[in-house]
Formats: C-alpha cells, sequence, structure tokens
C-alpha cells in the first residue's frame, strides 16, 4: 500500500502496517490537529496527528536504512544480541514511530489538562499500545509491543535498542515536533 505525502512523497506500507493504520485508535489521529487551534489564526496549519505519525515513521526508516547501507555488519551484529534481525529491528523502527503519538488528546497539548494530575500524552500512549498488544503481537511478532514502548517511553532503554530511540528523538527534535 501507498501512501501519497505532500512533502515526503509515497509512502509504503506493508500489510500489516495497513492493518494498525486501520485500527480505530490510529484512524481517531485523523481528528487531532498537530497545531492545536493555529488553524484559526492561520489557516494552511491543519496538519494533523495522523499525517504527523506516517511522516515520522518514513523519515525514520530513511534515517534506519541510510544507517544500515553504511553499517549493516556492525547494526546487524547490535540487534543479533538481543535476538532480533535487522528486518524485526526496522518494523520495531516503523511501528514505535508510527504510534508515538497515538495517545494524544484533542487541542494538542492543552487537552492534556483533563488527563490525572502528572499524567500526560505520553502515558496515554503507553496505555493505549498495550491495549493493542494481542493485535501487535499476533500480526508482527511475539514480543514485538514490549520492544515498541520500550524505544518511545522515556524511561531507561534496552542498550541495543537505543540507536531505534535516538533516531526518533533526533528526528524529532530536528523537525520541531519535540514538543508534540
Amino acid at each position: 500500500m501507498r501512501i501519497r505525502d505532500p512533502v515526503l512523497g509515497f509512502i509504503e506500507l506493508n500489510e500489516n502496517e495497513r492493518k494498525v493504520i486501520d485500527l480505530y485508535e490510529f484512524q481517531r489521529l485523523r481528528y487531532i490537529k498537530q497545531l492545536a487551534l493555529s488553524c484559526y489564526v492561520y489557516p494552511g496549519a491543519v496538519h494533523t496527528r495522523f499525517e504527523h505519525s506516517l511522516g515520522v515513521m518514513e523519515l525514520a526508516t530513511r534515517i534506519f536504512d541510510k544507517l544500515c547501507k553504511e553499517h549493516k555488519e556492525l547494526i546487524s551484529k547490535n540487534f543479533e544480541e538481543i535476538g532480533l534481525n535487522i528486518n524485526e529491528a526496522r518494523q520495531i523502527l516503523r511501528l514505535s514511530a508510527l504510534l508515538h503519538d497515538i495517545g494524544h488528546l484533542p487541542f494538542s497539548h492543552a487537552g492534556e489538562e483533563v488527563l490525572p494530575q502528572g499524567k500526560k500524552h505520553e502515558d496515554v500512549t503507553v496505555s493505549i499500545i498495550l491495549s493493542l498488544r494481542d493485535v501487535l503481537d499476533r500480526i508482527f511478532f511475539n514480543g514485538i509491543t514490549e520492544r515498541i514502548i520500550n524505544v518511545i517511553s522515556k524511561k531507561e532503554t534496552i542498550k541495543n535498542l537505543m540507536i531505534l530511540k535516538k533516531i526518533i528523538r533526533v528526528l524529532l527534535m530536528q523537525t520541531g515536533w519535540i514538543i508534540c
């Protein structure tokens, strides 16, 4: 499956990723604006969390593929130490990037006021991903859910997965999306 993005061109998705995108939990991101209420002042600012998540997945994949092209042996060895092959690691990265904002509420960060004290959209994200464990582990591979959470959470990451976390983190910082 291919989705046409006006900035990035075509974003390729495999059949299992399409199943994730088709889930209600992901589709709801179509209705959550990336820039909250900015579109009322800047009518062109209508980018959604849905589009943002697809773009983060695509850019993270491009970075990973470039790194693998230049350092495949080193990267393969890193993931083999924790029982993953390059394709599994790539899939973890793609899903981590795709799902990193799945817990966002309407009105972006302003909507977090309705959450219990000390909770943020990142906590909701982890809860939603955990609720999808059966689906994710069934259509991809057993244990992928914990790997995704390990990559996107602010908690300490398994050393061998740190490269995936850093790809997403650097990408979000470079694009100005880190605050989102």
